[in-house]
């Protein structure tokens, strides 16, 4: 697992027993904002092909990217 990690670049954060409410204000701070900047393009792509929209992993992608400014 490890191995397959460090080969995609994938960062494994390890936390204390009990120590995850600690990291309750990022909901707040960074995902609150991010999803509702995704929920706002998800709603313009929906309008813009009146409701008929697909979204798979590559929309997704670019969706979340389009909201991060990327």
């Amino acid at each position: 697992f490890l191995e397959y990690c460090h080969r995609h670049k994938i960062l494994i954060g390890i936390y204390p027993p009990y120590s995850t409410h600690t990291l309750q204000p990022l909901n707040v701070v960074i995902f609150k904002p991010l999803s509702i900047a995704y929920l706002k393009k998800l709603g313009e792509r929906l309008f813009k092909h009146k409701g008929l929209v697909l979204v798979k992993k590559p929309n997704f992608f670019f969706a979340i990217l389009g909201c991060l400014g990327g």
